[in-house]
């Protein structure tokens, strides 16, 4: 009898499944390929007593989407654990990805339309890297209505206990209107202990209960959370069960009259035997008024109920007897495994209809199976480690097969995911047997995973100490962890390769890091560096960088200097970073043009100043010497040094090369040991002063006597200015005396150059202000200025534009010249709108400084011109002197557009300046200042013969 009522009663379920679903808001869905429809990635499903909603992973890989669910007012409600738990939805992921939408046949929001239960959705969705490209649809999906004639439903989920009872037909609106705040309906809650209260709706909505009145007519939904305070713990037939009891009574309409929403539902107990899982529940049959039948026993598959056929087909063996129904099935059938975890395809749950034969009515109950957890008792999982040229291959098992890697850890310290490590070259792999599984992990040498050791010479150790971290099957946390330290040594060191090369300003190093970067220190000089803060122009291209160090920079030492030039040096290294032993080394010499650091003077001198000797810390400056070493410096400030000697003195020897004579010395520093000893040090700077050889024999017996020579006075000495107007870009050629008044067109560039005629190295000229004028009066009122404070003058849209001055034949001292170039001007008168023909005078006021004044005199400090101008305003030291110079005049071409293009309504009624920055006019000018006396006047001074 039981097997004839079940088939009938699957083909009436089976009659239930139907898909249909109907978008309440059709859209086109346009042609561009990376963009896709809603609609063409949603579809619903009718199973047996819920309604299944799909949006595909393609949709999800692109968009996010947030689901509503609306009322019958029209009003959507987001769908959020709260609202889902309470109502009946289930909203989570598949195996495939898929989002899949669950929703009871009872739950909030569904309305009977007809025959058909109707859901209304909304999707919102916004591309995940535009957020500009998102939107909202509204769909809509019905099942048909035409459910069994059972009274009773209970759904016992992992979570919550639902129960669904049809009311009386007399009292259907009456249970409709309980959804008003004033409602008759009342609620009779019993607690575990026995006592019980009596509750209004709003009480059970306030306590975490789910409470649909309002689906569609004639039925009562409640859902009741594993975790409220009402529900109990019982045993059914030896199961430990979930037990509460609560009653739905309406006292107007009938006194006594109550609808019994109690539930038990029982724990299912999970059993493996091989490959096979066996699940067991008691066969629960209250509350029943007198006698019961049992009608069906089945299996739903995600929802649906399976025909007996598909039961078979599937594996599934369904037994029962008087008080338990068993389920037997394989493993694998449920199962598919993926990297990071053990996936359960499919939710089962077991499906139970009985009928009460007092009142006739039919009861269903519907008890959702837990995913299995089966695996072998007598595993013994061990590590399996061995190292070859390419890597460590490392396995661990056997485990269970629902066993999921959840991090993995190479050096037994650092743990990485399994898209981490795979992502840092590890490659990690499942190997499944039929009951168990192992874990094998490849870890190649050479990847950030794999601790590396330097042993010597080309020698690398690679070592691991494996850790993996499970996740088993009850979702809690299982390490385990190699005991043992696995080595492999293998020959692959490649050094680093050191390429200097010299440019106009800088010395640099192209280096090739090798494939031990990670062991050695980068060093300059004896200073480990971290080139970003240093000042170094760095640029690294993975396997090799460029690292570049500027003239100025202190750690450019001094190697050789002569009166034209000077020679340069940068050393560098890579050492073993736990040792600081050298793994490899190289220094780089440049040869630059002089940067005045050393004189040779008529007299015999030779001085030599603020030279960079050591880059390292060790060295004491004031240690430094000369040959001699009674011979040590005349000054040392921060890092630099000066020497100051004659051509026979302090141990300077002379070589004879054909017409001349060179002299030369060299400066080395000593180092104090640990042992308190003292050795010379590899730095050494050469010293070089070249003369013709008529001049060697009064060049010797000058220096000879020098000392017992009176020095100048302060303020003592004459020098003499210029300023020239160039005939060229190139500075090359002056305009001389005689062509003045020179013509310019308006706006043609003039070329200035300002210098002090001198043989002294150490004094430098800077400028302070320049001015055009109308006429030769430097301070006549009509005046605009081109420099101010030494820098070009800002208020004219024309800049003033500087040169830097070169060492050239004409040019010996670049420090005694200042170049720059402004655009021809003139001056209109505004009332007559006529230009003042008489002709441009530029005046500059200079400023003279020697080398100690440089460092210390704000007035001497400089920025703008190239090669040091001054910057800030600081009133005149002693020992600076200072003075204005003119030019020749220069006369305005006339041109027969020239008083239009000047007349400009917003310039000043005295003044008009078509051209005032970047002033390059060459003036030439001659203005005495004093100074401090720096050398003896030859024909006045000649040192006594013997």
């Amino acid at each position: 009898m039981c097997k004839t009522m079940n088939r009938q009663m699957e083909a009436s379920m089976n009659s239930l499944v139907t898909r249909y679903w109907v978008p309440s808001n059709p859209r086109v869905c346009p042609q561009t390929p990376s963009i896709f429809c809603v609609s063409e990635n949603i579809q619903g499903q009718c199973l047996t007593d819920t309604l299944l909603i799909q949006i595909t992973k393609t949709f999800l890989d692109l968009y996010s989407v947030d689901i509503s669910v609306r009322d019958d007012q029209g009003s959507a409600h987001l769908l959020e654990p709260s609202l889902n738990a309470k109502c009946g939805y289930k909203l989570k992921k598949n195996y495939k990805g898929d989002l899949n939408l669950l929703v009871s046949l009872m739950a909030c929001h569904l309305y009977l339309e007809g025959e058909r239960v109707l859901l209304t959705i909304e999707v919102e969705y916004e591309q995940l890297r535009n957020s500009s490209l998102s939107g909202a649809d509204v769909f809509s999906f019905t099942c048909v209505q035409k459910a069994l004639a059972v009274k009773r439903k209970v759904f016992c989920e992992e979570e919550y206990i639902e129960v669904s009872l049809k009311v009386d037909i007399p009292f259907q609106a009456g249970l409709h209107h309980a959804q008003d705040q004033e409602s008759p309906w009342f609620f009779e809650v019993h607690y575990p202990d026995g006592s019980l209260i009596n509750v209004d709706q709003p009480w059970i909505l306030r306590n975490g209960f789910g409470l649909n009145i309002s689906s569609y007519y004639g039925w009562i939904t409640l859902r009741v959370p594993h975790s409220s305070p009402i529900v109990g713990k019982k045993d059914v037939f030896d199961y430990p069960s979930l037990v509460y009891t609560m009653m739905a009574k309406h006292e107007e309409l009938l006194i006594g009259l109550r609808y019994d929403l109690s539930a038990v539902c029982p724990e299912v107990q999970v059993r493996c035997a091989g490959a096979d899982v066996t699940v067991s529940v008691p066969i629960v049959r209250t509350p029943a008024s007198g006698e019961t039948v049992d009608l069906v026993f089945g299996i739903q598959v995600d929802g649906i109920t399976v025909s007996q056929t598909d039961m078979d087909e599937r594996g599934f063996l369904l037994q029962h007897s008087a008080q338990e129904v068993t389920v037997t099935y394989p493993k694998k059938n449920n199962i598919e495994y993926k990297l990071e975890e053990t996936v359960y395809r499919n939710q089962l749950s077991l499906v139970h209809m009985w009928r009460d034969q007092a009142d006739r009515s039919n009861n269903l109950v519907v008890i959702y199976l837990p995913v299995e957890s089966c695996h072998p008792d007598d595993l013994n999982p061990e590590f399996t480690v061995t190292g070859n040229e390419l890597g460590f291959n490392i396995t661990y098992g056997p485990i269970p097969l629902d066993y999921i890697v959840s991090s993995i850890s190479i050096d037994g310290t650092i743990s990485y995911s399994l898209t981490d490590i795979t992502a840092q070259g590890a490659n990690v792999t499942m190997i499944k047997d039929l009951n168990f599984q192992y874990v094998n992990v490849f870890a190649k040498y050479g990847t950030p995973v794999v601790p590396r050791k330097y042993i010597g010479g080309t020698s690398s150790q690679y070592s691991t100490t494996p850790s993996f971290l499970f996740l088993n099957s009850e979702r809690t946390e299982e390490t385990v962890k190699e005991t043992e330290t696995h080595t492999y040594n293998r020959s692959d060191v490649v050094f680093p390769v050191l390429h200097g090369s010299c440019s106009d300003k800088r010395i640099c190093f192209n280096v090739s890091k090798g494939n031990a970067e990670e062991f050695w220190r980068f060093y300059v000089w004896e200073v480990p560096v971290i080139t970003s803060q240093r000042g170094y122009i760095y640029r690294d291209h993975g396997p090799n960088f460029w690292l570049c160090v500027g003239i100025q920079s202190p750690d450019l030492l001094h190697r050789s200097v002569t009166a034209d030039s000077r020679v340069m040096a940068l050393a560098v290294s890579f050492r073993d970073s736990v040792t600081g032993k050298t793994v490899v080394k190289a220094e780089q010499l440049c040869t630059f043009l002089t940067g005045g650091e050393l004189v040779c003077t008529a007299t015999g001198e030779m001085k030599a100043r603020a030279l960079r000797i050591s880059a390292s810390p060790a060295v004491d400056l004031h240690s430094l010497s000369l040959r001699d070493p009674r011979c040590g410096p005349s000054e040392v400030t921060d890092n630099l040094t000066s020497f100051e000697f004659t051509v026979n003195t302090c141990g300077t020897t002379k070589e004879v090369h054909g017409d001349y004579v060179v002299y030369d010395n060299e400066i080395s520093s000593k180092v104090t040991a640990k042992d308190n000893t003292t050795r010379h040090t590899p730095y050494k700077v050469t010293l070089l002063c070249q003369y013709l050889q008529t001049d060697q024999l009064s060049l010797e017996l000058f220096s000879k006597y020098k000392q017992s020579l009176p020095k100048p006075a302060l303020g003592q000495g004459e020098f003499k200015l210029s300023l020239d107007i160039m005939r060229d870009p190139g500075y090359t050629t002056p305009y001389p005396k005689e062509e003045f008044p020179i013509t310019k067109l308006l706006r043609d560039p003039l070329f200035v150059e300002v210098s002090v005629l001198s043989d002294d190295p150490g004094i430098e000229l800077f400028l302070k202000d320049c001015w055009g004028t109308l006429g030769a009066d430097p301070s006549s009122t009509l005046m605009w200025p081109v420099i101010k404070d030494s820098c070009e003058f800002k208020g004219d849209k024309y800049k003033t534009v500087f040169h830097q001055v070169k060492p050239t034949r004409r040019v010996q001292l670049p420090g005694h010249y200042k170049r720059f170039d402004v655009k021809m001007f003139t001056f209109v008168d505004m009332q007559s709108k006529q230009l003042l023909d008489k002709e441009i005078y530029f005046h500059c006021a200079v400023i003279i400084c020697d080398a100690q004044a440089l460092s210390s005199d704000q007035a001497c400090s400089g920025a703008c011109i190239p090669g040091k101008q001054r910057k800030g305003r600081g009133a005149w030291s002693l020992g600076v002197q200072h003075g204005v110079v003119s030019s020749g005049g220069i006369s305005l071409q006339s041109s027969a557009d020239a008083a239009t293009s000047l007349l400009d309504p917003d310039t000043p009624s005295w003044l008009i300046i078509v051209s005032a920055t970047g002033l390059l006019a060459c003036l030439a000018f001659m203005v005495y200042a004093y100074w401090r006396f720096k050398l003896k006047k030859r024909n006045s001074n000649k040192p006594a013969t013997t």
